[in-house]
């Protein structure tokens, strides 16, 4: 109830509709180890063979089990920051180290699959308000992202 109030009805309401509809693909994958915190500042990479190879992956405070796409929804949280040609060689990169490809719809399933913990944290937090209005953004965007592109 508190997530809804701080997101906004409208919100919390599209949110809900798009987790219904992409809830056959965010359950794609089994479950495997999983990182929780996933992203650049945790991974550390090496150029090797004129390709940009992972080295290590640091922070596993937060390891849990549940879906590839959790961590890859972490991975691409800020979506602005990747452009076509970075997803591409990620979701190439991805298919190619796991033997099979991710699923269509991947991104706004991983992305949503990602809001579940920014909802969390929008309602468990009370002393961090800056965090709080991070995560609503994240959320509201998304929303906004998916609404524009039906």
């Amino acid at each position: 109830w508190f997530a809804r109030h701080r997101l906004g009805e409208a919100s919390a309401d599209a949110l809900r509709r798009y987790l219904e509809a992409y809830e056959p693909t965010m359950g794609w994958g089994a479950v495997c180890l999983s990182h929780g915190d996933l992203g650049h500042r945790n991974v550390i990479v090496a150029r090797s063979g004129g390709r940009w190879r992972i080295n290590g992956v640091i922070d596993w405070e937060t390891t849990t089990t549940s879906s590839p796409l959790a961590d890859i929804g972490s991975l691409f949280r800020y979506a602005n920051r990747h452009d076509e040609r970075y997803r591409t060689a990620f979701a190439r990169g991805y298919a190619e180290a796991a033997g099979a490809p991710l699923p269509d719809g991947w991104l706004a399933a991983a992305r949503l699959v990602d809001a579940t913990e920014l909802v969390r944290v929008i309602d468990e937090i009370e002393d961090a308000p800056e965090v709080v209005e991070d995560c609503k953004r994240l959320v509201v965007r998304l929303v906004d992202e998916l609404t524009r592109s039906r």
